[in-house]
Order: structure tokens, then sequence, then C-alpha cells
């Protein structure tokens, strides 16, 4: 076979090489030339050869295995990092929007209780005009009472009245 059409791949080396080592046991088990020790260290030279192949083999198999993996991580962290990045990005504009949402209700609950305060100002001074205004009535109505008594009983006609109040009782009872 021409050597430019006969292409290998490595994993297809120890299996040659394992096929030919055979066939040289083979050989000199068939023939038992005393000649043949030469073909003995061929055979253990090949034998050295098929495991450092296979070996190689093994190594360079594990090498893309590995190179996949860590492809693999690399793109899941690619994406877990965008991830995160796009989970940072929106807790920012949920954080900006909370922030504009509660000076919005700071301004509406200001803008709410500045009026209570100044009705419940005005009532205050209110109930306190009142309940001065009560008082004092109340005083001079007392007072009030106290001289019409006082000028009722130094008249005498306080006693007068006194006395045409129980006639009237005393009429209304003999009626009955």
């Amino acid at each position: 076979m021409h050597s430019s059409t006969m292409k290998l791949k490595a994993s297809e080396l120890p299996g040659i090489m394992q096929t030919m080592t055979d066939m040289l046991r083979d050989h000199h088990q068939r023939h038992g030339d005393p000649a043949a020790q030469p073909t003995v260290r061929n055979i253990q030279k090949l034998e050295t050869a098929r495991i450092d192949i296979h070996d190689k083999v093994v190594l360079e198999n594990e090498r893309k295995t590995w190179r996949q993996v860590l492809r693999s991580n690399t793109l899941a962290v690619q994406q877990q990092s965008s991830d995160v990045q796009q989970n940072k990005t929106d807790i920012l504009q949920l954080i900006n929007s909370n922030t504009a949402l509660a000076k919005r209700l700071e301004d509406m609950i200001a803008q709410r209780i500045e009026p209570l305060e100044s009705h419940m100002n005005n009532l205050r001074g209110l109930i306190r005009r009142q309940w001065g205004c009560c008082l004092l009535i109340s005083i001079v109505v007392v007072f009030l009472a106290m001289a019409v008594a006082l000028l009722l009983q130094s008249n005498g006609y306080l006693g007068e009245l006194q006395e045409e109040h129980g006639n009237r009782i005393n009429k209304l009872e003999g009626s009955l």
C-alpha cells in the first residue's frame, strides 16, 4: 500500500504493534531458530514501543477529554458570569425603583400630614378658646344667680315669692 493513502489513527497503533509482536513471537516459536536471538530483542523492543504508544494514546485521549471539560467549564463560567452581571443590573434597577417609590410615598405622606397637623393645631386652639369661654360664662352665670338671689333676699321679695308659691301649692292640694 502506498504511504500517502495509508492514514492511521493514533488509537490504531497499539493494535498494529500487538499484531506485529504476535507475528514475530509466532514465527520464532514455529521455527525455533537459535539464530533468532535478535528477533527476541526485536520483540521486546516492539513490546516496549507498543506500551509507550498505548500510554501516549491514553494520555492524548485524556488530554482531549480534559480540554473538552475545560472548554465546557469555561463556557459555563462565562454564562454564569453573564447571568450574575444581569442579576446585578436587575437588582440595581429594583433598588433604584424602590428608592424612587419610597421617596414618592414619603412625599405623599408629608403632603397629607402637613394639613392634618394644621387642622389639629387649629382644633387645639379652638378647644382652648371654647373651654375658656365656657368656664367664663359658667362663672358669670353663677355670680349672676347669686347676685339675683341676694338682691331678691335683700328686698324681701324672695320671702313673698316663697309665700305665694306655698299658697299656690296649698290651693292645688285643696282642689284635689
